[in-house]
Parts: structure tokens; C-alpha cells; sequence
């Protein structure tokens, strides 16, 4: 830093007050330059991403597509999305079917899902039935239900 005071004060037209002006806009405008390219490279990023990720809509299809032909981990998905409104409208009795299917299926996750629901304040599902679903996905697997029935949270 002290280079550049000294070299700014080599042109012998100025003093220390403009010296240290010019060398705080010199880092300034280095700064900013830095600043766009970051900017820059990040938007590029962000659009690579957009472009290249699949969007709620077809990944709702998709779990549709493969809930239809069996697929119980695809009920799960579904419940899912119906509870959050991911590529559909927010309907949490479609989300309760959809989880009760799964479960029928034997996937943890929509076991935990109905637990979930009510354990969240959706009040469509009865405490003995979540109870029993929690306890359901743990014996599958689930890691979560088998944390909260050894006591956490």
C-alpha cells in the first residue's frame, strides 16, 4: 500500500491528503471490478442451474407416472408435493391419501409422513394413527422416527 502512496506522490504534483484519494479510488475501482466479475460468474452459475434443473411441474408428474405403476417410494413423493403444493396446488387430503398408500406399500417415508402431518397441526390424521405410523417407520428404517421414539425431538 505504502508502493502506491509513494508512487502516486512520485508525480510531484500532489501531496499526502490527494495521494491517499487516489489510492482509495484506485481500490475502489479494483474492487468493483472484482465485485462484477463475482456477480458475473455467479449469474452464470444461477442460469446453468435454472436451465439444468428440473422444474416442480414435471417432477409431480414424474411421481405420478411411477406412483401409477406401483411405485410406493412414488406415494411418498406425491404426499409430499400435495402437502407443500410443489408442482401442484396445496391439498392436504390428497397428501394424507397419497401417504396412506405408500404406507399400504411399506415405504418408511410415507409412514413418517402421516406422523408428520400431525405432528405439524394438520389435524386430519388421529394421534393413535400417528402414533402407530411413527412407530411403523421406524421398524422400516426411518432414522428420524427412530430418533424421536428413543426420546428426541
Amino acid at each position: 500500500m505504502s508502493e502506491l502512496f509513494d508512487w502516486i506522490k512520485s508525480w510531484g504534483l500532489v501531496d499526502w491528503t490527494f495521494a491517499s484519494a487516489a489510492t482509495f479510488i484506485v481500490l475502489c475501482l479494483i474492487a468493483g471490478f472484482i465485485v462484477a466479475m463475482v456477480r458475473d460468474k455467479r449469474k452464470g452459475l444461477r442460469d446453468k442451474a435454472t436451465s439444468e434443473t428440473p422444474r416442480f411441474d414435471d417432477l409431480h408428474a414424474d411421481a405420478l407416472q411411477r406412483a401409477e405403476s406401483g411405485d410406493a417410494a412414488a406415494w411418498a413423493d406425491l404426499g409430499y408435493n400435495y402437502l407443500h403444493g410443489l408442482g401442484c396446488e396445496y391439498d392436504s387430503e390428497k397428501a394424507l391419501d397419497c401417504y396412506r398408500k405408500g404406507a399400504e406399500m411399506g415405504d418408511m417415508k410415507a409412514c413418517y409422513g402421516i406422523y408428520e402431518m400431525n405432528s405439524n397441526g394438520v389435524s386430519l390424521v388421529p394421534d393413535d394413527e400417528a402414533r402407530a405410523m411413527l412407530e411403523r417407520a421406524a421398524k422400516l428404517g426411518h432414522g428420524k422416527a427412530q430418533f424421536i421414539l428413543r426420546g428426541g425431538n
